[in-house]
């Protein structure tokens, strides 16, 4: 399915986007981390969604990342973000390594 294909390669670009924010020692602005991180879970939950439908080896993985990630943006607010950039980062980007594994 060509829509599949392209929604996957959109969310590479935007995991690209949120690691190049990471890659900052300061916290990005507020507004720019909410939209990506708004971005990126408008597209994530579909596409995870239908990737575990249509791939039932990969259904099992599917629902532990959709998990992981749902705990992520609960756990960190903009609040808790800004009070604490640095371990911020280091979660972050260890969920967007596990999310690039997965997207191949």
């Amino acid at each position: 399915m060509p829509e599949i294909e392209a929604d996957r390669q959109h969310l590479h670009f935007l995991l690209d986007h949120m690691q190049q924010v990471l890659d900052h020692a300061d916290a990005a602005s507020g507004s720019v981390l909410a939209q990506l991180r708004w971005e990126l879970a408008r597209r994530l939950f579909p596409y995870l969604t239908v990737d575990g439908l249509r791939n039932p080896c990969r259904k099992a993985s599917c629902g532990v990342l959709l998990e992981r990630v749902r705990g992520h943006f609960k756990t960190w607010d903009s609040s808790r973000i800004d009070r604490d950039w640095p371990a911020y980062r280091r979660e972050a980007r260890g969920l967007v390594q596990s999310l690039r594994l997965h997207l191949g």
